[in-house]
C-alpha cells in the first residue's frame, strides 16, 4: 500500500515550495510522485517542482478546477497511472488552493483504494499574516482546510513577526477536532517525519470520511469551470485559457518557446499588474524565459513578489492570473499586449 498525504493551504502559501523540499528528502530507489491540481488550465507548479518524470520523481498535473467535483474521472485516471506505472513509494497530492479537501480525502479512501493507498497524514499551510484578513477569515474553504487536517503549519514563519506566529498559534488552539501536532516551515523547509507522524488505521479512515463529508464540501460550485480547447501558440500570439469557478476568475497564457522577455520589463509589469489589469490580482505565478538559456519563476500573492531562477523543464513561458469575481472585470486584452510588447535583446 502506497502511503498517500494532502497537502492543502489556500492560495499563495507556499505549498509547492514545501513539496519542493520534501521530495529532495526521498531516498534513493524509492521514487516519490505529486499529484497536482491547478485552478487555470495552464500548468505552473508542475515547471515549478521539477521534470515531470526524473531524479527519483513523478509528477502528474489534474489542471482546470477542483480536483473531485469537475474533474473526478480525470483524477482516477492520473491515480492509476502513478499507481501502475511509476509505482511510487510515496504520493502526494496538492489541491488547487481554492478547492476544499473533503472532496479529495473522499476520492482517496474509496474502497476500490483500499487495498493500493494508506492515506497518511492531511498537512496544511496557513500564512499567519493573512489570519487578521477579514476576507481570508470569511472564506469557508479556508477555515475548513485548516479544520480537516491533521497537522497545521505556519508558511513563511521566516518573515513572520512574533504577533504574527502567536495569532497562528492562538489560531490552531482554537480548532476542533485539536491537530496532531503545529510548527513553523522557516524557508520552505519541513522534516519529511510529518508525514507519518501517526499512521491511520481502517477505522481512522472512516472517520475521516465522515469528517469531510459534514464539512459541507460544495460538490456543485458557484459557477461551472469553462475549459476550452485553444490553438497553438505563434510567436506573435500566444494561447489565452479562461477559466472560471469557485468564487473567481482566471486567465493563463502559453507563449511560443521563440519569445523571450526583457526580465527587468517584464518584473516592473508582474509587480503592479493591477494599473494594467484594472483589480487586484487573487495570485499570480509564472515562469518566463529571459534569455537563450534562462528562466525565472515570478510569484505574487498580494503585496509580496518573488523572482526566482526557474527548474521548469519545458521551453515556452507561461503565466497564470488569477483574481476574485467580485470587483471589477481583469482586462485580460491589456496585460496580453503589454507582455507581447516586452522582448529580449
Amino acid at each position: 500500500m502506497v502511503p498517500v498525504n494532502i497537502i492543502t493551504g489556500y492560495l499563495g502559501v507556499g505549498k509547492t515550495t514545501v513539496i519542493r523540499n520534501l521530495l529532495a528528502q526521498a531516498k534513493p530507489g524509492q521514487p516519490w510522485a505529486v499529484l497536482v491540481n491547478e485552478f487555470g488550465d495552464v500548468a505552473i507548479d508542475q515547471g515549478a517542482m521539477g521534470q515531470g518524470s526524473s531524479g527519483g520523481v513523478a509528477i502528474r498535473e489534474v489542471a482546470g478546477g477542483c480536483i473531485c467535483c469537475t474533474l473526478g474521472g480525470e483524477m482516477d485516471a492520473a491515480i492509476g497511472q502513478i499507481l501502475d506505472q511509476v509505482k511510487p513509494a510515496r504520493l502526494l497530492v496538492e489541491p488547487t488552493g481554492l478547492g476544499h479537501p473533503g472532496g479529495v480525502i473522499e476520492a482517496l479512501t474509496q474502497p476500490k483504494y483500499f487495498t493500493r493507498l494508506r492515506m497518511g497524514n492531511v498537512l496544511c499551510l496557513v500564512d499567519p499574516r493573512r489570519l487578521a484578513d477579514p476576507q481570508l477569515a470569511g472564506q469557508k474553504t479556508f477555515r475548513d482546510q485548516a479544520s480537516i487536517a491533521d497537522i497545521l503549519l505556519a508558511a513563511k514563519a521566516d518573515r513572520c513577526e512574533e504577533a504574527d506566529l502567536a495569532a497562528f498559534h492562538a489560531f490552531a488552539d482554537g480548532l476542533f477536532p485539536p491537530k496532531l501536532t503545529r510548527a513553523e516551515v522557516y524557508e520552505g523547509r519541513l522534516d519529511a517525519g510529518f508525514l507519518d507522524l501517526k499512521g491511520r488505521s481502517r477505522r481512522d479512515v472512516t472517520a475521516l470520511r465522515a469528517m469531510a463529508a459534514e464539512s459541507g464540501h460544495a460538490h456543485v460550485h458557484d459557477a461551472p469551470h469553462a475549459r476550452l480547447q485553444a490553438a497553438d501558440p505563434t510567436p506573435d500570439a500566444p494561447t489565452r485559457l479562461l477559466s472560471q469557478g469557485l468564487g473567481h476568475a482566471g486567465c493563463g497564457w502559453i507563449f511560443h518557446a521563440d519569445n523571450m522577455f526583457s526580465e527587468r520589463p517584464l518584473v516592473d509589469l508582474l509587480r503592479g499588474v493591477e494599473r494594467v489589469l484594472g483589480t487586484r490580482p487573487a495570485r499570480l505565478k509564472g515562469i518566463f524565459r529571459v534569455g537563450p538559456t534562462r528562466r525565472v519563476l515570478i510569484n505574487r500573492v498580494g503585496d509580496e513578489f518573488d523572482v526566482d531562477d526557474s527548474v521548469a523543464y519545458w521551453r515556452d513561458s507561461r503565466v497564470e492570473v488569477i483574481a476574485p469575481e467580485l470587483g471589477a472585470r481583469p482586462d485580460w486584452d491589456a496585460l496580453e499586449k503589454e507582455m507581447c510588447a516586452i522582448r529580449w535583446g
